[in-house]
């Protein structure tokens, strides 16, 4: 991708955002994982910006998020949600980026489609998958009472 065809655009906060393919976007979190691979004079930055998350989850998305939930059950792992039902994710041992979008931009299943990727991928350990189950099962609700839940059933195949 190069700069004649990046493409630009606001999000909801007003802020300039820069869209990409979703592999980018796990590669950018990957580098959060290790961020000496940015070289000078990113990699201080962003390692300054990895500890700052993992001191302040509640600072990255607020109450009641996925990712505030996720940095703070899910050791050693970063969380930023965003871009109309984009999460991404950074696995801190073993420089792994994950990036989870739902098409429809419908915000409801990428939450559970983030913690599976997580589970599946072995992140989660039984205290955090506790936790974080409310977040991966949340309720399908029918004139305010639960008719059932949202569930994020897949398995995950490497490209390489």
């Amino acid at each position: 991708m190069g700069l004649s065809t990046l493409k630009v655009g606001v999000d909801g906060c007003g802020v300039p955002v820069h869209g990409m393919p979703l592999r980018s976007m796990a590669t950018l979190y990957a580098r959060l994982a290790e961020p000496e691979r940015l070289g000078e004079p990113l990699a201080e930055h962003a390692a300054r910006a990895v500890a700052a998350m993992r001191r302040q989850p509640y600072l990255v998305g607020g109450r009641h998020r996925v990712d505030t939930e996720v940095m703070t059950h899910a050791n050693g792992v970063l969380a930023k949600e965003g871009a109309e039902a984009l999460d991404c994710a950074a696995v801190l041992e073993g420089g792994l980026g994950v990036a989870v979008r739902v098409q429809d931009g419908g915000y409801r299943a990428v939450g559970p489609a983030l913690i599976r990727v997580l589970d599946v991928l072995g992140v989660l350990d039984p205290a955090a998958r506790s936790a974080l189950r409310p977040r991966a099962r949340p309720p399908v609700l029918g004139g305010g009472a639960p008719v059932g839940h949202l569930e994020a059933a897949f398995g995950l195949e490497t490209s390489r």
